[in-house]
């Protein structure tokens, strides 16, 4: 199923509907941006337009890097593939599925075009939460129609949303490394506990505020930079006030005793 999509004669989103699976999921749309096509096989499938469906090439690659690393470190999928995965939806990886999903995606490209199997991915693509497909992603993330976005902020479809888990981990570390560096910096120099504290707060939440505003403002909001800072803030809202109670209710239970 997909959202009722209501739109003006300049094809302007006047207005939209979740869809009966409660996903936010475009129609179909045979137009695909070529920001997007270039950000998606670069990150995705560079050999997209030389190969059947299948990358021995990427294939090779793969299988030396996971031997050497001893385990599964990189894949070897197409977006053919990919397009082929997300119609069974079956995120079962296992060497059977990979070579139905190889057969398959040869059985596509003999079917249809390139440009036609990047319109089914790019229109089936998940783009995190319930949003389904670029055009949706566009409206729901930027408010606007993909072929509209500026390369930062498809970028940040095509490639930042894949690795939004590193974004999170990489936060976490980076706040948890300037709060002990500020507490163990204030510490070392002698400061009493209350002035400790107050300097690993201090150092630890940064104005990852005025970072957002400085991003819309002058920089047209640079795409995932806008969503780095965003979590970035949010986390440090969240890690404050944790602290914060958890410094609280030890100097509580300190006093009380």
């Amino acid at each position: 199923p997909t959202s009722y999509v209501i739109e003006d004669k300049d094809g302007n989103l006047l207005n939209a509907s979740i869809a009966a699976d409660g996903q936010w999921r475009f129609p179909y749309n045979k137009n695909v941006p070529q920001k997007f096509i270039d950000c998606i096989t670069t990150f995705e499938d560079r050999r997209f337009f030389k190969h059947p469906g299948v990358d021995p090439v990427a294939i090779g690659r793969a299988v030396i890097k996971n031997v050497k690393n001893k385990g599964v470190v990189q894949g070897a999928s197409t977006i053919s593939m990919q397009v082929i995965r997300l119609s069974n939806r079956d995120d079962k990886r296992s060497i059977w599925n990979k070579i139905k999903e190889s057969i398959l995606a040869v059985r596509l490209e003999l079917s249809y075009s390139k440009k036609n199997v990047l319109a089914l991915y790019a229109s089936n693509a998940p783009f995190g939460s319930n949003i389904v497909g670029l055009d949706a992603a566009a409206w729901r993330y930027y408010g606007r129609s993909a072929d509209k976005l500026s390369w930062g902020e498809m970028a940040a479809l095509a490639v930042l949303l894949n690795y939004i888990h590193l974004v999170l981990i990489i936060v976490f570390i980076h706040n948890a490394a300037a709060l002990l560096t500020g507490y163990w910096a204030a510490r070392l120099s002698g400061l009493s506990k209350e002035d400790q504290k107050t300097i690993a707060i201090e150092t630890g939440i940064q104005n990852s505020g005025l970072g957002l505003l400085l991003i819309f403002s002058f920089f047209n909001g640079l795409g995932g930079m806008a969503i780095v800072a965003a979590w970035w803030g949010i986390w440090h809202i969240i890690s404050g006030l944790i602290i914060a109670t958890y410094w609280s209710r030890s100097t509580t239970s300190t006093q009380t005793a």
